[in-house]
């Protein structure tokens, strides 16, 4: 066993570690400082800790959610339907898995920093333009960078098939998760900001400032006011409530007799 860190050990375990992970991290994605589009930058009332575990615990349901995972349900509300997910090798560290569990930041150097998991899934679109497909078929690429118990990041790369010009372009989309450390006695928060970029795979002459914008607008539509933030902020207070009374069994059960 392991003794204890002394005081002041812990913060500059973590700092060194974060630091060295994220640059690790960011030498893995392509255009890492390209992200043209963001349409969420917001700060949630929940811990980094309890939103990895909502938002990547893969096995567990919510009743929050219709007994589904967060994943899934997140995707049926944005009209997208025969989910199919592999994520067998996806496992989260027990820090983020078993809320009641203490960090002992010498753990972070063992946790794998980047996992991987996939979904494929047919997208409705609510309002097709003319000549735009009512639905198409998509394929997502999900990298989750476990970079410290302040910071996670999933990058998302999303390509279509089935309609004209799918092969042309992909989405890459990005969630930065980071801690915001309160002050005092208030509640911890996480900082969530959403970025994407469109790539061109294939020249496609004059449409292609067509694809763009029309991008841009599914993507500000899917993830601003009245898409995924709006979803995920009325779901957070009572999954809140499912967390605290998980998280107060585990603590129970650690409790020396």
């Amino acid at each position: 066993m392991l003794p204890p860190l002394l005081e002041g050990q812990e913060e500059e375990l973590i700092a060194a570690q974060e630091t060295l992970r994220m640059e690790q991290a960011a030498s893995k994605m392509d255009k890492f400082d390209d992200m043209p589009w963001c349409f969420v930058d917001l700060t949630l009332p929940i811990s980094l800790r309890k939103l990895v575990h909502l938002m990547l615990s893969m096995e567990k349901g919510w009743q929050a959610a219709d007994d589904l995972n967060f994943w899934d349900f997140m995707h049926l509300q944005l009209n997208d339907k025969g989910l199919d997910r592999d994520s067998s090798q996806f496992v989260l560290p027990s820090y983020f898995a078993h809320l009641g569990k203490p960090l002992d930041a010498r753990e972070i150097e063992s946790w794998p920093l980047e996992q991987t998991f996939e979904t494929s899934f047919v997208h409705h679109v609510a309002k097709p333009k003319a000549m735009q497909p009512k639905q198409t078929n998509q394929l997502e690429k999900v990298r989750v960078f476990l970079v410290s118990p302040r910071k996670v990041v999933i990058s998302i790369l999303t390509q279509g098939s089935g309609f004209t010009y799918a092969d042309c372009f992909n989405i890459e989309t990005r969630f930065t998760l980071s801690a915001s450390k309160p002050g005092g006695k208030a509640e911890a928060k996480t900082r969530l900001k959403v970025e994407h970029r469109m790539n061109l795979l294939k020249s496609v002459k004059f449409f292609a400032s067509l694809i763009t914008n029309e991008s841009e607008r599914q993507l500000k539509e899917a993830f601003g006011e009245g898409g995924y933030i709006t979803y995920l902020e009325r779901l957070l207070p009572q999954v809140k409530t499912e967390i605290g009374e998980e998280t107060n069994r585990v603590e129970a059960a650690r409790e020396p007799e």
